[in-house]
């Protein structure tokens, strides 16, 4: 019998199967979305280019680290409201925080401190290192912000945010359309632009593995209904694994929505914004 089709005590994950066309399938949003991501993305520019010109005057560039793009976006807000810190998507090769600056004037008008983080992509950079960059980020933070830490990503962002936040202490998370096991993906012809095989891809799965610091005490889950059944069962996965951890988790499936306009309709945002 394929391992990938049994359950084990960690594999969180519904069983899949490793035929590499099926994953192609599932695994590439464009596939399940109403636009493809080349048409969404003129969305993106578009509306990242507006919401820096709201925030522009309140915005600031933090290097956390040498490498040209080890730096975030920044909004100062009040100690009493909470800090967001978002990490864009783009399957650990594309985007920019060009694109990814949604709801940072929504979240800035409420006294929330805003940080939009950038960093190495690949083939620059091994997945390793940027989960080490969004640490470095997440300890710069630290240093500018003694509030509730709210750390959340898209897609491989929100991988990025989960491994991050096992190494380093945040308060939430907020995770939408994640990838949390990344064993389907060393199936793929990613593998080959991101650097994963078998093993690794266990290593930086972290459904597969154990928080170094205490666990978050809330996380949210988000996915667009009309992605994959991949995406949904990886999302499924990632709340139950974090119940486990005792995290109070509030999961939903966003209606209408596929893997791009969950976020240029800014439902994250929307959900990040709910008690």
């Amino acid at each position: 019998v394929d391992q990938c089709l049994v359950r084990g005590s960690m594999n969180y994950l519904a069983p899949w199967s490793p035929d590499p066309a099926k994953l192609e399938y599932e695994y590439s949003p464009s596939q399940w979305s109403k636009r493809t991501y080349a048409d969404y993305a003129p969305d993106f520019t578009r509306d990242g280019e507006r919401e820096y010109e709201s925030v522009k005057a309140r915005l600031d560039r933090v290097e956390y680290g040498k490498r040209e793009r080890e730096f975030f976006e920044w909004i100062p807000g009040s100690p009493l409201q909470p800090t967001f810190m978002w990490i864009h998507g783009g399957y650990w090769q594309g985007s920019s925080v060009s694109e990814a600056r949604y709801g940072m004037s929504r979240l800035a008008d409420l006294d929330w401190s805003v940080a939009n983080l950038e960093y190495t992509l690949a083939p620059a950079a091994t997945i390793y290192d940027m989960v080490d960059e969004c640490v470095l980020a997440i300890q710069e933070i630290r240093t500018r912000s003694n509030a509730k830490l709210i750390v959340g990503g898209h897609s491989a962002g929100a991988h990025l945010a989960l491994m991050a936040a096992q190494s380093v202490r945040v308060e939430e998370l907020l995770l939408v359309s994640g990838v949390f096991d990344l064993r389907p993906l060393a199936h793929m012809s990613l593998r080959d632009e991101v650097g994963l095989d078998q093993s690794n891809a266990e290593k930086l799965s972290p459904m597969l593995n154990t928080f170094s610091v205490p666990a978050p005490v809330r996380a949210k889950v988000l996915v667009g209904a009309e992605e994959s059944q991949s995406f949904i069962d990886q999302s499924n996965a990632v709340a139950e694994y974090l119940t486990d951890l005792q995290v109070s988790v509030i999961s939903k499936k966003a209606p209408g929505r596929d893997h791009f306009d969950v976020i240029t309709l800014q439902n994250h945002i929307d959900f990040l914004l709910e008690s």
